[in-house]
């Protein structure tokens, strides 16, 4: 398989599982503190990723300075990042949490120059300023039908969650750099997560307890195994191949399909305004991803 097949293979994997992950995610705040349910979900995504690295014989033995980038991509890829958007699911339908996941795109490349000092050129500003005016059209709608804040409370969570993951991509791009294994690293990753999560947990005094509908358990299913296991692997391995700008480029195309979901599962209602911000955050994305650098 040439490069850039294997490149194409990694993007439809990609956009086609976290295509679906979105609604499973909104199953997990039912009955069950966000916290909790994160916990429960990367706990075992690491029991099961330290399973790989051994069958594989991938190093699990580190330096003190390698467990401090593992905590660090713990608590922005593997915890924080989710637990806000299990919060945002209270308030937001899938489909609108993956439209404001799209925006990894922008953060990213702010990112980049950031951590990287990677040059911005005027389309890539262009397609930033896209970005967010499309996706306050997106909001306004929501706004507009809520007689209270809920619909921003939402919007604070996602964001909040979105640049967490985007500042995980810097910190996985670092750790990457140091030719350390993606699936040792994404381990200790999931383990440093899941612990933090349940610290949190019990310092809050949140029940420890498990539902054991056939819903919860399904969506944990599926996103331990599929959404956060092959997912981020795959998307690991496209960022380190393609950069962050470009990996991002996943962002482009799932929130639609999440968006066709939300509107036949939970009667996401469609209107002209926020169809015209879907297409213009969209638009944006792209435009940032064509620069040639």
């Amino acid at each position: 398989m040439t490069t850039q097949s294997k490149n194409i293979a990694l993007y439809l994997a990609i956009i086609f599982v976290w295509s679906l992950s979105w609604l499973p995610l909104k199953y997990q705040v039912a009955s069950i503190d966000p916290p909790i349910s994160v916990a429960y979900r990367f706990l075992a995504a690491a029991i099961l990723m330290f399973a790989i690295a051994l069958i594989r014989k991938e190093p699990l033995k580190f330096n003190f300075r390698d467990h401090i980038k593992f905590i660090a991509l713990g608590l922005c890829i593997f915890s924080t990042n989710f637990v806000l958007f299990y919060y945002a699911a209270y308030h937001l339908v899938s489909g609108i949490l993956a439209i404001i996941f799209a925006t990894a795109t922008v953060m990213n490349v702010i990112n980049a120059r950031l951590w990287f000092n990677t040059k911005t050129n005027r389309q890539t500003l262009v397609g930033i300023a896209l970005g967010l005016f499309g996706l306050c059209l997106v909001f306004l709608p929501e706004i507009q039908a809520s007689a209270s804040h809920t619909p921003l409370l939402g919007l604070a969570f996602a964001i909040g969650g979105t640049f967490c993951f985007s500042t995980g991509n810097m910190i996985s791009l670092k750790i990457q750099k140091q030719d350390i294994s993606l699936i040792s690293a994404s381990g200790w990753g999931m383990l440093y997560g899941g612990i933090y999560m349940a610290a949190i947990g019990l310092i809050f005094g949140m029940p420890f307890h498990f539902d054991t509908s056939w819903t919860y358990i399904a969506s944990l299913g599926y996103l331990i195994i599929f959404a956060s296991i092959v997912a981020f692997l795959t998307y690991l391995s496209l960022l380190n191949a393609v950069g962050p700008g470009r990996a991002a480029y996943t962002t482009v195309v799932f929130p639609i399909g999440a968006l066709l979901i939300s509107t036949f599962v939970e009667n996401y209602q469609w209107t002209i305004i926020a169809a015209i911000g879907v297409i213009i955050i969209l638009a944006g994305n792209i435009l940032i991803l064509k620069q040639k650098s």
